[in-house]
């Protein structure tokens, strides 16, 4: 059985490194530090499950939802946002664009991180 596919998009470098390391032994892990680069590593390997910040350097998450939304084989990955703003968002506001969990990074535990993965794999 061939495992699952994970892409991170987060533009902090050692954040990034550090999901990477924690997400590897389970799961390919592919990462982004924007959108752009994002839709493309997904146009090369489909993608199981999204990691999503919401505040990256380049454009907002809510641009990147929009654009996967956009497009039949996309639309579909289930998305994880992980944020500073969790507190400003919400599931029913999300769901629309594949949202399944928003996690706040302020609070949350590599054990939320694992578990969320595996509820949206499931």
């Amino acid at each position: 059985m061939s495992r699952a596919t994970v892409l991170v998009i987060e533009d902090e470098e050692w954040l990034q490194s550090r999901y990477q390391a924690m997400l590897e032994k389970d799961y390919d892990v592919l990462t982004a530090a924007e959108g752009q680069t994002a839709m493309e590593l997904i146009d090369q390997r489909p993608v199981s499950v999204i990691l999503l910040d919401m505040l990256l350097s380049v454009s907002t998450g809510l641009t990147l939802l929009h654009e996967l939304q956009s497009y039949a084989d996309t639309a579909r990955i289930p998305v994880i946002i992980a944020s500073t703003i969790a507190d400003t968002l919400t599931i029913e506001q999300l769901q629309p664009y594949g949202v399944v969990r928003i996690l706040d990074k302020t609070t949350m535990t590599p054990k939320d991180i694992i578990s969320s993965i595996r509820s949206a794999l499931a």
